[in-house]
Order: C-alpha cells, then sequence, then structure tokens
C-alpha cells in the first residue's frame, strides 16, 4: 500500500452543508469554489482520495468523479492484508 499525502491548502467548496442546503446558489458556488482542488486531484491520475469529512467525501466524489474514501477504510484495508 502506498499513500501520498497532499497538502493542498485547498477547500473542497462544500462549507459544512452549505452546498447542500442552499440550492440553486449553494451548490453552484461550492462547486466554483471546488474546481482548482478537484482539478489538481484529476491531473494527478488519483487512484482514490482519502478524507474523513463526509460532505468533503461528497464533494469531491461529484467534483472529480473519483472514489473517495475515509482513513479508516484504509486501515481497514491494510489490516485484511
Amino acid at each position: 500500500l502506498e499513500v501520498e499525502v497532499k497538502e493542498t491548502g485547498m477547500c473542497c467548496g462544500m462549507a459544512g452543508t452549505f452546498g447542500l442546503k442552499h440550492r440553486p446558489l449553494g451548490f453552484g458556488l461550492s462547486m466554483a469554489i471546488g474546481e482548482p482542488l478537484f482539478q489538481l486531484f484529476k491531473n494527478d491520475k488519483l487512484d482514490y482520495i482519502i478524507t474523513e469529512s463526509s460532505v468533503c467525501k461528497i464533494q469531491l466524489e461529484q467534483g472529480t468523479g473519483l472514489n473517495v474514501i475515509h482513513p479508516l477504510e484504509v486501515l481497514n484495508n491494510v489490516i485484511k492484508l
């Protein structure tokens, strides 16, 4: 298992539940804020993204089309090896 930590300093744009609650403005604005991060991850050709935030998971999946998993899923997979 190889994991690369990327400290981007960027936000996915969801802002808690703002992107879910304040449609249509919230969704469009949150996606626009997250776009630089989405592009960074898509350009890096990652297998998956790891985040502990459930709302970031939703936003990152939608913005990148990549699999997004929780850190505990990674640990569980390592233990099973």
